[in-house]
């Protein structure tokens, strides 16, 4: 399981110990959304960050601005997994 807090803070979670795995620190302010694929994390924030995380390593790929939040899962096959992002222009 992935939870974003108010400090800003992206955490992973083990849902059968309760204990956090991860604890990945790329945001300033209030993480709003978090999603993932197979792969990698994505969490978006107040700031309007989106961070691209690599889950195995906890590492922040990527910063993209301007992000106002990750709608969700559009598509998924047994290779690949889409994801919306709603971007202001």
């Amino acid at each position: 399981m992935v939870s974003g807090a108010a400090n800003g803070g992206v955490r992973v979670w083990d849902v059968v110990s309760g204990e956090c795995l991860q604890h990945l620190r790329g945001h300033v302010k209030s993480v709003t959304a978090v999603t993932c694929t197979a792969e990698h994390l994505l969490s978006v924030s107040l700031e309007s960050v989106l961070c691209i995380w690599d889950r195995a390593r906890g590492e922040c790929l990527h910063r993209l601005k301007q992000v106002s939040k990750v709608v969700g899962h559009s598509k998924q096959t047994q290779r690949t997994q889409r994801i919306r992002i709603k971007a202001k222009i």
